[in-house]
Order: C-alpha cells, then sequence, then structure tokens
C-alpha cells in the first residue's frame, strides 16, 4: 500500500508522526486519541506511515500490546498487510516483542480472511464441475468479487429486468433471507433502478413478511416460509436467494407440575435445551425477582412472561412506567430486543463516517444507548417529512431495521396497556407515563434496574475494567465508548451484552453511571 501524504497539511504529518513516535518511545497511550481523531475528522489514513519508519498505528499498537487499540483499528480498516521499512507487518511486531495476546487476535483476524476466501475457493470447484472453462473462470471471477454471506441484491436486480424484457407477463417469486433484504429489494424496483422506475406502470410489487403491514402486503419478496404458506398461481418464475437466516424462539411457557425442577420437566422434551443453559436462565430469573427460590413464578415474572421482550428488557419496560419515562424506554428497549439499527459500512472513509455519526449522536453522555434513541428520534422525524431514506443512508441506519423496531414498539405498548400499566383512554393517559421521558438521569435509572447486575468496574490506576466474572473486559469497536478517555467516566459501567471471542471479551451497548 503506497504512502500518499501529499494532500496532508505539514502540521499534521509533523502531528502524527510525533503522536506515533510517543506512543512507542514512551508507551503514551494518551496519544491514541490523538491519532484517533486526525483519521476521523482530518482525513487522514487509517493505514498513515510514520515518515522516518513507515510504521503504522496498527504495527506500533501490535508491538507495545495495545490490544484494545488494535481492535479499534483493525474496526475502522487498518490492513494487516502493510510493511514497515524492515519488512515486518504488524504480526511480525507482535509475535517480535512477545505480545501473545495480539498474535492471537492477528492470527484470528488473517485466519477468518483466509478461511473465507478457501471457502469461496471450494464452492467454486465444486458447483463448477459441469461448466466450460471460461464459465468456471467467470464463476470464480465473480465469488472472489461478492461476500457470499450476503445476498447480491445488484445480481437480482439483473436477472429480474432480464426476465421482465425477455418474457411475457406473469408473477416472479422472489426467495430473500430477511425483513431487510425484502425492504432493499422493493426499494431498488420502487425508487433507485431506472429501468423499473421509467416503467413503473407495468410492474406490482407485492412483499411477504410477517413483520409487513397488512396493507403493504405479485412481482412478490417473500421469505422461504412462503413455500409452505402460500399459493401464488400466476407465478412463472422464482429466484431464490439461497439464503435463509435461522430464527431461536426465546419465549418459553411454564407449563411444569407442582414441585417439578424446569430443568427435569424440560429434559423431557423432543429437542431438550442443555441443562446447563436452563440453570444458567433460572439464575437469572432469580436475580431480576421473576422467580423465587422454588423456581415459581413471581408476580414480577407473570408480568414479565406478557411482554413480547426478553425478562430483563420487560422490567427495564416496567420500570420505565413506574418512573413515568416510558417512550425512551419502549424505543431502546425494542432495539436491543431485534437488533442494532447501524449498519457497518466496509470501506474505511465510511467506517470512519458511521463512528463520527455515532459519536455526534451520543451527544456527550457515554451511552450507546442515547445513540439508538437519538437515532430512532431523529428518524421518526424525518419519517413524518417524507425523508427517511435518504437519512438512513446518510446516518448508515436500515430502514427495514427501523420499521421493525416502530411495529415491536406498538406491540409492545399494546401489551401494557392490555395488562393495565398503561390506561387506554387517550394521549392524557399516555403523557402521564411519560413526564419524565425528557430527564436523561430518570431514564438512565430504568436502563440501570434493567439491566443490573450487569455491572462492570473501572480501575482508574491502570485503566482496567473488571467484569462479574472476567477479570479484564473491553469495549466492543463500535461502543462510543471504546474511544473515551478511561479518566472521563465514572467507575462504574452497565452493559447490556457481553460478546465472547476466542481472544477477548468485549462490551456492547454501554452506558457510565453516577455513583
Amino acid at each position: 500500500i503506497e504512502r500518499d501524504t501529499s494532500c496532508l497539511e505539514p502540521w499534521i504529518i509533523k502531528e502524527m508522526d510525533s503522536c506515533l513516535s510517543n506512543i512507542w518511545l514512551h508507551k503514551d497511550v494518551d496519544s491514541f486519541a490523538q491519532v484517533f481523531h486526525f483519521i476521523l475528522t482530518e482525513n487522514v489514513s487509517v493505514d498513515y506511515r510514520h515518515s522516518e519508519t513507515s510504521a503504522t498505528a496498527l504495527m506500533i499498537a501490535s508491538g507495545r500490546g495495545f490490544l484494545s487499540q488494535v481492535e479499534q483499528l483493525i474496526s475502522m480498516g487498518a490492513s494487516v498487510h502493510c510493511k514497515s521499512s524492515n519488512g515486518w507487518m504488524a504480526l511480525d511486531w507482535a509475535k517480535h516483542f512477545g505480545q501473545t495476546e495480539v498474535v492471537d487476535l492477528l492470527e484470528s483476524y488473517s485466519a477468518s480472511m483466509e478461511f473465507g476466501n478457501l471457502d469461496e475457493s471450494s464452492l467454486v470447484q465444486a458447483s463448477g464441475n459441469d461448466l466450460g472453462a471460461e464459465d468456471k473462470e467467470l464463476l470464480e471471477a465473480y465469488h472472489h468479487s461478492f461476500d457470499d454471506e450476503k445476498v447480491d441484491l445488484d445480481l437480482i436486480m439483473h436477472l429480474l429486468y432480464n426476465i421482465c424484457n425477455s418474457s411475457d407477463g406473469g408473477a416472479i417469486l422472489i426467495f430473500l433471507p430477511g425483513y431487510d433484504e425484502i425492504i432493499s429489494l422493493r426499494d431498488r424496483i420502487l425508487f433507485d433502478d431506472k429501468r423499473f422506475v421509467d416503467n413503473a406502470h407495468r410492474y406490482q410489487v407485492f412483499t411477504l413478511h410477517s413483520n409487513m403491514q397488512t396493507l403493504d402486503q405479485k412481482n412478490i419478496l417473500s421469505t422461504n416460509i412462503a413455500e409452505t404458506s402460500i399459493t401464488v398461481n400466476d407465478v412463472v418464475f422464482v429466484i431464490d436467494s439461497g439464503k435463509v437466516k435461522e430464527e431461536l424462539c426465546l419465549r418459553t411457557k411454564l407449563l411444569a407440575p407442582v414441585n417439578c425442577p424446569v430443568v427435569d420437566f424440560l429434559v423431557k422434551a423432543p429437542d431438550p435445551p442443555p441443562a446447563v443453559a436452563v440453570r444458567n436462565a433460572i439464575q437469572m430469573l432469580k436475580k431480576i425477582d421473576a422467580m423465587d427460590v422454588w423456581e415459581d413464578l413471581t408476580e414480577l415474572g407473570y408480568h414479565l412472561a406478557q411482554l413480547s421482550v426478553e425478562p430483563h428488557l420487560g422490567k427495564m419496560v416496567l420500570c420505565a412506567v413506574v418512573l413515568k419515562c416510558l417512550d425512551p424506554i419502549l424505543t431502546i428497549a425494542c432495539t436491543l430486543a431485534y437488533r442494532d439499527p447501524f449498519v457497518l459500512p466496509t470501506v474505511a472513509s465510511q467506517k470512519r463516517a458511521a463512528m463520527l455519526c455515532r459519536k455526534r449522536l451520543a451527544a456527550g453522555t457515554f451511552s450507546d444507548h442515547m445513540v439508538l434513541l437519538r437515532a430512532f428520534q431523529a428518524w421518526q422525524k424525518a419519517r413524518s417529512d417524507g425523508w427517511e431514506r435518504v437519512f438512513c443512508e446518510k446516518n448508515f441506519l436500515s430502514q427495514a431495521t427501523m420499521e421493525i423496531i416502530i411495529g415491536m414498539r406498538t406491540r409492545l405498548l399494546g401489551q401494557l396497556r392490555a395488562l393495565g400499566f398503561v390506561r387506554a383512554r387517550g394521549g392524557a393517559d399516555i403523557r402521564e407515563v411519560n413526564v419524565n421521558s425528557e430527564n436523561w438521569a430518570v431514564v438512565k435509572a430504568a436502563l440501570v434496574a434493567g439491566m443490573y447486575p450487569n455491572l462492570v468496574h473501572v480501575n482508574r490506576e491502570n485503566l482496567v475494567l473488571t467484569g462479574p466474572t472476567e477479570k479484564k473486559v473491553r469495549f466492543h469497536p463500535t461502543s462510543v465508548l471504546s474511544q473515551a478517555q478511561y479518566k472521563k467516566v465514572i467507575s462504574i459501567i452497565l452493559f447490556c451484552e457481553l460478546q465472547i471471542q476466542i481472544y477477548s471479551v468485549k462490551l456492547k451497548k454501554v452506558l457510565e453511571m453516577s455513583l
């Protein structure tokens, strides 16, 4: 990779060189904050090389064993293949200076990339037995140019256009793995692809998914559940993306007889869950007071069983009713229950822009929950003004995910009304449970009540995070706290998700707490 500093101001080059030197010579971790600032705001390449040594930030972090910074740089698109003036890559730096944790991380990362390439090669070999030499070459080139874990919507659009131009009437049934892909393809057909937009009078697009509103539900875009649940008489062509999302039902009904332990009852199921998983779930339910010592549901447990979210999120929502800050907690709980609405870009420059977007939405709160809340609120405003698609593209958000979240909010609010926690007598009653919705301190209290005891402690002396059972944890690179100065953070942090990997334990969806 060639070094290009011609577009940088001399003072930026001087500052970058100084920061990299301080990190290497003095183990100055704080200099990384300045390096990340330049990368995110001054158009400095994440693979910037020191003017004299050609060492990148990733190489220096690897050599010094700064694992969190290595993860952060990789997430920002840093190349593991860059070489310094002595011919070393980042892995070589880590090995030479005995940084075993960093070696494990870089080797795991490199292995995952190589595994992807091997998968593609084997796929070409397996599927190309009946192809000619030229077709095999084209197929191999295609697999190397596109991530097989994703759905190639561009290819589907070309197929669709070719079918429409070469065939007479009839319906085209397109199987896609999930709601996101259905909405993305629908929007391409209706709004983005000029070939279809200019001939909109010739086509009708219908979407089929359990989360679609019935008013929105012949091109038919569907998940493969359609194979067993619908009949479309005039389908002439079927395009199957070949991708299926596996889903796990997280809700079970407690039907065990009196005095029968839950583990003993569930072990009789045709496909019983692991006993250790059941015991862990029972311990969690006891910790949040949803189950008593005899494994009977408490009054809180009965209420949580009626809500369509995980128990700790349900408790968070019920606490929000009591604290009168329901609206923001509904949004946060539904987002945590479904998925992160942010799209992870692959291009390094877009990664920087996406991280800046999260930082802007955090508004200095040291909270990933604030990011989720403000993103949804801003999307709602854009939706009411009719430019939500542009808003999502600009802010790296999934339009389909946002639509799912708003549907989940409506359903969860309906369940609260059915249970009597929210009275269904008009707007005045909704305002009553939202008196404190603008008070972030009260919203944080509801978050803590729901997520407790998921806490980690910050040791300010050695800047180490200690989890409930893990001695050393780190922030996930997508967290707004991953770049925060630990000295500015209060000593206790709440987390919603603990991601355990071979070489590290990471915190996702985190929030600093005041003592």
